[in-house]
């Protein structure tokens, strides 16, 4: 049988290019057609953004060889449990905004076979109500590093959302590192990038959830209420 598996080819990088890629392309899509304040709103936006973006890339054979456009993500979705352990019932009920699930048709072994790709949004902004900044934090970064959450378990990347709504952007920032670091995770550094979402790459280290070394890429993009 011919093919490849993720053990044979690194596999996983090509897909997070894939993916981050067609994601940047959606954002700047949505950028263009909302400014509501509802998050929930603003994700089924973007999944129909996904949606309709993944479908004009098949017909045009963009998507030809592309592993993240095989399908459409998974919205709001059961987290994808890729382990059998004595904690899995604590993660049962937790719902990820988007999951990609990519199948790997050559694998060894079953547990090997297939990897999840994960994408948590959240509003951000500083005149709310709601400390938005904190929650993106405590509700959005540490499910990837607390386990009862295991966002990210069993791949080595994975991606927040952050939909600004008002306030400064430098002043967000400075929040959401303060946060950062008061819950013992590394601060935003933002990555020069083409196009108008801000991109930050950052290194999170994790004790109970494998694999412990994981990138988590902060996709920023601005929904300021016009």
């Amino acid at each position: 049988m011919n093919g490849f598996s993720f053990s044979e080819i690194n596999f996983w990088k090509e897909l997070e290019e894939d993916l981050l890629s067609f994601i940047f392309r959606a954002l700047e899509i949505l950028q263009t057609k909302t400014h509501i304040q509802n998050e929930n709103r603003i994700n089924q936006s973007l999944y129909n953004v996904f949606r309709d973006l993944r479908f004009q890339e098949k017909r045009t054979n963009l998507a030809f060889g592309n592993y993240s456009l095989d399908r459409d993500p998974i919205y709001e979705g059961e987290k994808i449990d890729l382990e059998e352990d004595e904690d899995r019932e604590r993660r049962m009920g937790k719902k990820p905004d988007f999951q990609w699930r990519i199948y790997d048709d050559f694998a060894t072994y079953r547990k090997n076979s297939d990897i999840v790709f994960t994408i948590e949004c959240k509003r951000l902004g500083i005149k709310e109500k709601r400390n938005l900044c904190v929650a993106y934090v405590k509700q959005g970064i540490l499910r990837f590093t607390n386990k009862e959450w295991s966002y990210g378990e069993g791949a080595s990347s994975g991606v927040m959302i952050g939909y600004i709504q008002n306030s400064n952007y430098s002043e967000i920032v400075k929040k959401v590192n303060k946060y950062c670091v008061d819950n013992s995770v590394s601060p935003l550094k933002k990555k020069d990038r083409n196009g108008e979402i801000h991109f930050f790459p950052e290194e999170l280290k994790r004790k109970a959830i494998l694999p412990k070394d994981f990138l988590l890429y902060h996709l920023w993009v601005d929904l300021l209420s016009k």
